[in-house]
């Protein structure tokens, strides 16, 4: 499964427009996705149902494919992208799910405004260097964004995946039963991880081999305990598929992790 954080961009134009009186176009048609980001002014926009007004730091995202009607309300400067991203929507089906529309931000503005300043630098320039810095801004700012939403912590908006979220956390580590979790939740299995995966960006059971593995890393490299007592206290019933989950997901054994990163 290619999760939200992989897709990658290949922006096809970019250019940074300063205190812009008005749009050229009061609306148009992208067969591409198309993304403003505001660095001053403010302006309305609405494509497909949704609308609103943009400001400083705001970021506007539109999917390919329906009219994008814009209007400043002041000056106005902006950066503007066309881009594909570079699985399609049939290869990472869920990621594009997680994908936003419409208006949203990234935290850390100062983080925001340095890589803004290293886009501006990059806007229009077609050199080989030129377009590659720009892929790869625009993919830190993507990663950016997916840190964020990828945060796993209660604030969600639902507060019964909330309380699912600090049900898990307190028993990822011991006996852990996903059906319990959503049985106390009056939810079936599908349906706690459907809304789950829906709020956090990431299935349960995934996010409980996240919490046993960071653990376990941990105690890899801050004690001497044997693999035996590593996988009881990380949830796993024997070290064996302990170490096999380890190296599936760490691409080393929990043996060589403890020679290699213990201090």
């Amino acid at each position: 499964m290619i999760e939200a954080w992989e897709l990658a961009a290949q922006v096809q134009h970019h250019f940074f427009k300063e205190k812009a009186d008005r749009f050229m176009l009061e609306h148009s048609l992208y067969s591409d996705w198309v993304m403003f980001i505001v660095e001053d002014g403010r302006f309305e926009f609405e494509c497909d149902g949704t609308k609103g007004i943009a400001a400083n730091g705001d970021f506007v995202l539109f999917p390919p494919g329906f009219a994008i009607y814009r209007k400043a309300l002041t000056p106005l400067s902006f950066h503007f992208f066309v881009f594909n991203w570079a699985y399609s929507a049939e290869e990472a089906k869920e990621a594009y799910g997680r994908i936003p529309r419409g208006k949203f931000q990234i935290p850390n503005a100062s983080r925001l405004q340095s890589t803004l300043a290293l886009l501006r630098a990059v806007s229009e320039k077609l050199d080989p260097l030129s377009v590659a810095r720009r892929n790869h801004l625009f993919k830190d700012l993507w990663l950016a964004y997916c840190s964020n939403e990828t945060d796993m912590e209660p604030d969600s908006g639902d507060p019964l995946m909330n309380e699912g979220l600090r049900r898990i956390k307190q028993q990822a580590l011991g006996k852990f039963s996903l059906k319990t979790i959503a049985d106390e939740l009056l939810l079936s299995p599908s349906q706690f991880t459907q809304k789950f995966t829906k709020q956090f960006g990431q299935n349960p059971m995934d996010y409980v081999t996240e919490l046993r593995l960071q653990q376990a890393q941990r105690l890899l490299r801050d004690t001497a305990l044997p693999l035996s007592a590593i996988a009881a206290r990380c949830g796993y019933e024997n070290e064996y598929y302990f170490s096999r989950i380890f190296k599936q997901k760490l691409a080393i054994t929990p043996s060589r992790y403890r020679t290699a990163f213990r201090i």
